[in-house]
């Protein structure tokens, strides 16, 4: 099942707080590509259906952007709530992945939480990556910077391979 973006978000936060690491928006946006990314190359599935977008420091989900931008470049000190549909309160974002998953899934965080905003910029903008190929597209093609599963899966894939 795909995931509530909002929702693999707090389980970053649950696993940061557990480890005592601080996280950024732009970090936690990039972690979660990466997740993302490492999940599809894995089960072939995307682990959300939220739109990845090219931004200037690299891949944003904006739904997920949207929901912290208040912290701005500070590290996230609440866990990420939203409104319920059938009551109109606030609720907790809270994933349903299956044990494997989330076992899989919570490893890749794990692996990318330790490194810095700069160094997860730096990783996402590899020449010739998913973000980098919308982000310096020469036509209009991609006029809403969109980042595809394609792409991401295709980039992923010849990665493991070399």
């Amino acid at each position: 099942m795909k995931q509530d973006v909002r929702a693999i978000g707090n389980l970053a936060l649950s696993l940061a707080n557990e480890k005592g690491i601080a996280v950024s928006n732009l970090s936690l946006n990039k972690i979660l590509y990466f997740a993302h990314a490492h999940y599809l190359l894995e089960t072939g599935r995307p682990l959300t259906t939220a739109k990845i977008e090219a931004w200037q420091y690299g891949p944003v989900f904006r739904e997920l952007y949207s929901s912290l931008k208040k912290y701005g470049s500070e590290s996230i000190s609440e866990y990420i709530m939203k409104i319920c549909p059938e009551s109109g309160e606030s609720v907790f974002c809270e994933h349903d992945l299956e044990s494997q998953d989330l076992e899989f899934v919570s490893e890749i965080i794990l692996r990318y939480l330790p490194l810095s905003s700069s160094a997860l910029v730096n990783i996402s903008h590899e020449p010739g990556g998913p973000w980098d190929q919308v982000w310096n597209h020469v036509n209009n093609s991609q006029p809403t910077m969109r980042i595809s599963n394609e792409l991401i899966l295709n980039h992923f894939e010849k990665a493991r391979r070399h």
